[in-house]
């Protein structure tokens, strides 16, 4: 496997998916998703690209964020996507 492969590969963890591709206005982001049952939110999605943050509700609701707001939709999007489908693949 090359180093950009590596790179892009995804790993799932219980509910943690690491390194995920999302095009983001013709450039491609890496995302991390961690599902958390016991912090301060309680039950919640932390989501990280980069030195950025969102935290989400179950129901995708915006907890709190300091992204871009033109990163969010996409971002959600793709988890929706992944978890609907069981498409864990960038």
């Amino acid at each position: 496997m090359s180093s950009k492969q590596n790179l892009i590969s995804v790993r799932f963890q219980g509910m943690e998916f690491l390194a995920i591709p999302i095009m983001i206005n013709g450039n491609v982001q890496y995302f991390d998703f961690r599902y958390s049952e016991k912090d301060k939110y309680d039950q919640a999605w932390h989501i990280t690209s980069l030195d950025k943050e969102t935290v989400l509700e179950e129901d995708f609701t915006v907890i709190k964020t300091n992204m871009p707001d033109f990163w969010l939709k996409p971002m959600i999007d793709r988890l929706k996507d992944m978890l609907e489908n069981n498409d864990f693949n960038p």
